[in-house]
């Protein structure tokens, strides 16, 4: 397996507050009203479907309070090709990665926890922990969606 470092960027901010998740529940609402409003009223095909409603990480740890500071919303989509390990890293924000193709393991470095999840489920990523992932036979693609502040590391390598 080979390993990929340049998939893992980090982005930086600081502070704590609940105007982060004000402004990202506002978020997702504009974006929902965005594509209901497209859709005739009388559309009875318009269908939502909920990923995912959790307070706590794929390990079951539960999410601390939000970062105070300037909201930011950062949304990547991910190629991870087979046989790729990532690295291993932690976050800094509160991020879920919904898979859209292939599957992912993902494992703890602390060797507590590892899952694996396949296209079509969300992982509610961890925060603060070192963990790392990585495809067997097929390729991964995801969108990652982060949940932070400006100034706080999204990822952070751990290099020990």
């Amino acid at each position: 397996m080979k390993t990929k470092t340049s998939i893992l960027a980090t982005a930086a901010s600081s502070g704590r507050g609940r105007l982060l998740a004000l402004t990202f529940a506002a978020t997702l609402a504009g974006i929902l009203c965005g594509i209901c409003e497209h859709a005739n009223a009388a559309d009875d095909d318009v269908v939502v479907t909920p990923l995912i409603h959790t307070s706590r990480s794929w390990d079951g740890a539960i999410y601390q309070a939000w970062p105070q500071g300037t909201p930011l919303i950062d949304v990547q989509r991910v190629h991870v090709p087979a046989h790729t390990i990532l690295p291993w890293h932690s976050h800094g924000v509160v991020n879920a990665v919904y898979l859209l193709s292939g599957s992912l393991t993902v494992e703890k470095r602390n060797g507590e926890s590892r899952t694996t999840f396949k296209a079509g489920q969300v992982i509610a990523d961890t925060v603060g922990t070192v963990h790392h992932g990585y495809t067997t036979d097929e390729p991964a693609e995801m969108i990652v969606f982060f949940s932070g502040a400006e100034g706080l590391p999204l990822r952070t390598l751990d290099n020990h």
